[in-house]
């Protein structure tokens, strides 16, 4: 297929992309293919997105696109983005939909459709429709595309709402688009950031303005469409053909277009509605035990239920059931866990229906928002809205309302079914076969506990087995004591809620293939080299030793302790791609990315940190509480957080959130310090801002863009996030640790931190290495022996960066501090020569004479200053504001320093070791090593 692109699509396209792009995260394009399956792609580039989304299309795919930023770890990846995943909001929505009315006719004695003569389907219902001036009878089909006067209907009515909106009541004007069939109206808002802890709030008021507005706007033969106020909302790209729907006479396919001019302001007016919105936020559900869950009877539903049952047979019969029922039956199959089970439920009831996909079916799950299941009232409003023989006389199962903990009533509905009840207990109880032998028969019992108790409550629990104790005294099968009661509670209690200190990975299962590739990486001696050269594949320029620094922080996850890093420099210089693009080679569950969040989100997440980093980018902009939480979080490897909540039965108790780690935290910064008490917990690296840095990206760019080859294929990435799920967890053991430590210098404290972490670095580059170095078995447990290769590789990454850890001086405050020396004793006719204060002091340095000569902002100069007036190698003028004078101290002496002895002398202190040593140079490629001969040992 070959379609012709317009100026007009290329503009409406970009012009898309820049109203939907937000600084808090990415942009997230899913396409439609022809064949029926979606694909999710994501962009931070406007000509990248651009170029893309017009290419597919022209092939045919239908495009579209989140409106709402997702976030950034979703780089590279082609996971469809949930609800989970947005990190802002700042676009509301509102879509005019047209009511597609296809006339009826008589032909044969049989009523048809009028455009294709098809016969109707069961569930559809022949409407007197009052339109335009005139009557008919039609049926609604919205699987079809618009006529033209369906199209012009809502075109005319979202341009009365935009009058009404900028003349009547002060908003400013929205985006208008036409999506083709009908029209979008795309609100701007200031940004709302959205956390797990407002996320429920900001989908309820979304949800919210959705129904404010249905009811204010009424136009006939239009619908305004409510299911679009949902957080992760998809829409059709502006300068682009669609698809999705057939082409018939009448009703062709369009191009959707952009109607408005500009990129609209944010609307502080429409914000502060927004916020305004009453909503009743839902109770939080509880997680379901595992154990509950398979203890679940879905078939006991149709037995019991009358509607359900009537809706299994008509699909059983071969009845298209329509699009609200199945919505309504979708609400029972996600509670029920079909999405685990095979699509057990569901399938019992649509597997039937003549247009039924299963592949399309799991895919609407995955992205359904899971909500409570509809109630017997609801569910038969549904049914009889579409069968005319349905008996609603036979629901008689007569179920009345339920009351949780909180005390709040909810409706009957046949889900109520399908849980455990207290009657299974008892034919579940009376299935054992006790053998008299009260070893073996308490072991029964544990079974049962675990089969089958998981699924109460334990006063519930509790209560069946006390009854069942006098049962079976009188029985004279076993004797059940109190005792073992509580212990099989205290079983129970340990199945339902597991030791909270027991690390839960992520099981992602691989195939042969896919380990043994990984396997055969983690075998190569160039192992480091050939990661560095991959990142520079991805785009990275220069920053090799950053680069492998933060590939070691992270294989630091294995251990039980994590080493924190933060990435400065200025903005603009590259600092958050570097940490981004290193993040697209690493496995997903090894991090949590946030751009912000609330003061205790940290503790009221029910996300698990144990042994993951916590990735925030621009840390400084969050507030103190985060900070203290973190850093706790850091030191103490957890988080124990008291807090009074409402009793069950009134008052108040105190109850304890534990939040176990270790866990790792990872930042970018535009400060050359954080907090003091942060600074002694992280690793610093800087990023290169050199002016051939600059020139050398430059380059790239252009090199790239001339070729036209910058896409990286997405298997070649998630071979190398492989490489890290096949590391084996082993501890580590460095023969010459103790040796190190003699000759750390210890003048600064905080190096008590920053040796530890030298160790770590060490011992994650061997665990990388893993099945290259030597394994022994000390006290029953396996563990890697360190090399001397691994210290060599280690020193020459982090040497530089441990210097300026420990110094707090990065090698920009080096520099200026240099240009305050030279200017402050310059050449003869020099013009600051005479400068002087009142007082006839000579030797200050103005800040004008700073900036000119490091041609940096005044800004730049302000804050890379200040970490050398606080160590004391610049000071201030007393008195004059802008002047400044050097102290004396050389900052070069201090970057000169060695805090990690040389090569040569750990090879001499281990002679044997040294024999060994050979290994491909991280940086340079090059195979380094010492020969087993005598002539070469190193003097």
């Amino acid at each position: 297929m070959e379609t012709m692109v317009t100026r007009k699509q290329h503009e409406d396209v970009g012009r898309f992309f820049d109203l939907i792009k937000s600084p808090s995260g990415i942009v997230e394009a899913r396409f439609l293919r022809p064949d029926g399956k979606a694909v999710s792609r994501y962009y931070d580039d406007r000509k990248r997105f651009t170029d893309e989304v017009l290419i597919l299309n022209s092939k045919g795919w239908t495009s579209y696109a989140g409106i709402q930023p997702r976030r950034a770890s979703l780089m590279g990846t082609k996971k469809a983005g949930v609800a989970e995943d947005v990190v802002a909001l700042h676009i509301l929505p509102m879509e005019f939909d047209p009511i597609r009315y296809v006339e009826v006719a008589e032909r044969d004695g049989k009523t048809v459709t009028a455009h294709d003569g098809a016969p109707l389907a069961d569930a559809e219902r022949i409407e007197e429709v009052n339109l335009d001036g005139r009557s008919f009878k039609a049926v609604r089909r919205n699987k079809l595309n618009a006529t033209d006067e369906e199209k012009a209907r809502c075109l005319k009515t979202a341009s009365l709402v935009v009058e009404k909106m900028t003349n009547g009541q002060g908003y400013t004007a929205p985006l208008v688009m036409d999506s083709g069939n009908g029209c979008w109206i795309l609100k701007r808002i200031p940004e709302i950031s959205v956390t797990n802890e407002n996320r429920t709030e900001i989908a309820a008021r979304l949800k919210g303005s959705g129904s404010r507005a249905a009811r204010t706007i009424e136009a006939p033969g239009v619908d305004l469409d409510v299911v679009i106020y949902d957080i992760p909302r998809i829409m059709k790209v502006p300068g682009t053909r669609v698809f999705n729907k057939p082409e018939v006479p009448g009703r062709p396919q369009r191009v959707s277009a952009i109607l408005t001019e500009g990129i609209p302001e944010p609307d502080e007016k429409m914000l502060k509605d927004f916020m305004s919105i009453k909503v009743e936020m839902p109770l939080k559900a509880k997680p379901v035990a595992s154990a509950t869950m398979t203890a679940l009877k879905p078939d006991r539903i149709f037995e019991k239920c009358y509607a359900l049952r009537f809706l299994r047979e008509k699909g059983e019969s071969g009845v298209s059931l329509p699009h609200d029922v199945r919505l309504a039956l979708s609400s029972f199959s996600l509670v029920l866990g079909d999405l685990e089970n095979n699509l057990q439920f569901i399938e019992k009831i649509l597997g039937g229906c003549p247009d039924y996909s299963r592949e399309k079916t799991r895919y609407q799950l995955e992205h359904s928002k899971k909500s409570a299941p509809y109630g017997c009232e609801a569910l038969r409003k549904q049914i009889e809205r579409h069968y005319a023989d349905f008996d609603v006389s036979k629901c008689a199962c007569a179920l009345v309302p339920s009351t949780d903990r909180s005390g709040k009533t909810h409706k009957p509905s046949p889900i109520r079914f399908a849980y455990p009840q207290e009657t299974d207990l008892i034919e579940d109880f009376d299935k054992i076969e006790f053998s008299g032998d009260s070893f073996k028969d308490f072991a029964l019992l544990r079974e049962f506990t675990r089969d089958s108790l998981t699924s109460f409550p334990e006063a519930v629990s509790k209560r069946f087995l006390e009854s069942r104790k006098e049962q079976l005294k009188k029985q004279n099968k076993i004797k059940l004591k109190n005792e073992d009661i509580k212990s099989l509670l205290a079983y129970r209690r340990n199945l339902v809620e597991p030791e909270k200190e027991k690390v839960e990975t992520v099981e992602v299962n691989l195939s042969d293939s896919e380990r043994e590739a990984a396997l055969e990486r983690l075998r190569s001696p160039s192992l480091l080299y050939d990661y560095g050269q991959f990142i520079k594949r991805l785009g990275v320029i220069g920053e090799e030793k950053n680069v492998l620094i933060l590939l070691l922080v992270f294989v630091t996850r294995l251990f039980d302790q994590l080493i924190s890093l933060v990435i400065k420099a200025e903005s603009s210089t590259g600092k958050s791609f570097i940490l981004k693009t290193c993040l697209r080679v690493l496995p997903e569950e090894c991090f949590e990315v946030y751009t912000s969040m609330s003061d205790k989100a940290i503790i009221y997440t029910e996300k698990d940190f144990r042994h993951k980093f916590l990735i925030f980018y621009e840390f400084a902009g969050q507030s103190e509480e985060v900070d203290h939480l973190v850093r706790t979080l850091q030191s103490e490897g957890r988080l124990r957080y008291e807090v009074s909540v409402k009793g069950e039965e009134g008052g108040y108790e105190t109850i304890t959130i534990d939040k176990p780690g270790p866990t790792g935290f990872i930042t970018t910064t535009t400060k050359p310090q954080l907090f003091d008490e942060n600074e002694t917990r992280i690793f610093s690296i800087y990023a290169d801002e050199s002016d051939e840095q600059t020139k050398k990206i430059l380059e790239k760019l252009g090199a790239q863009f001339e070729s036209g080859e910058y896409e990286v294929p997405e298997t070649e990435v998630e071979s190398w996030k492989n490489v890290q799920r096949v590391l084996e967890p082993y501890k580590v053991r460095i023969p010459y640790a103790g040796w190190l430590s003699q000759r750390i210098p210890y003048n600064k404290v905080r190096i008590r931190r920053d040796y530890e972490r030298v160790l770590y670095t060490v011992a994650a580059c061997a665990l990388l290495h893993q099945l290259q170095r030597e394994r022994i078995t000390e006290e029953g447990e396996e563990r890697v022996l360190a090399s001397l290769d691994d210290y060599c590789i280690v020193r020459d990454l982090i040497e530089g960066a441990l210097v300026d850890t420990v110094q707090g001086l990065s090698k920009k405050t080096s520099d200026l501090v240099d240009t305050v020396t030279s200017l402050q004793d310059p050449k003869e006719g020099s013009p600051t020569k005479d400068d002087s204060d009142e007082k006839g002091e000579t030797g200050w340095v103005k800040m004008s004479d700073i900036l000119r000569n490091t041609r940096a902002s005044r800004r730049s100069v302000y804050y890379w200053l200040e970490p050398a007036i606080e160590v004391g190698l610049v000071e201030k003028h007393p008195r004059k504001k802008g002047f400044y004078r050097a102290t004396g101290r050389s900052p070069n002496l201090t970057r000169a320093f060695s805090f990690l002895p040389p090569v040569e002398e750990i090879l001499e202190a281990f002679p044997e070791m040294a024999r060994k040593v050979r290994f491909v140079h991280p940086l340079t490629g090059e195979t380094i090593a010492v020969e087993d001969d005598e002539e070469a040992k190193p003097q």
